[in-house]
């Protein structure tokens, strides 16, 4: 699966990757499909699991998906969509 994605990535975009996915042509390995992430692990489309030691150089401190932050974004979501307005929750 990762090797079909790849191929199908590099007729549509330069390299076939992002760009800090770019260092793998040094590795002469195809890169990795990330699928999703929960806590400190990602896994492929092949269902490989991975520890994510980026973590998206570093916001995403508390790892992918926490429940934690996934519980209050729900509460939050659920009452609006749109969000021009000065809200009691970004002032806590």
């Amino acid at each position: 699966m990762n090797k079909n994605l790849f191929s199908r990535a590099q007729k549509v975009i330069p390299g076939g990757v992002n760009s800090p996915v770019r260092a793998y042509s040094g590795l002469k390995i195809d890169p990795v499909f990330i699928k999703k992430g929960e806590g400190p692990f990602v896994y492929d489309e092949e269902n490989n699991k991975y520890i994510d030691y980026v973590l998206s150089w570093g916001p995403m401190i508390l790892g992918h998906a926490p429940p934690r932050v996934l519980d209050k974004l729900k509460k939050i979501m659920k009452n609006q969509i749109m969000i021009p307005f000065q809200l009691w929750h970004r002032v806590f």
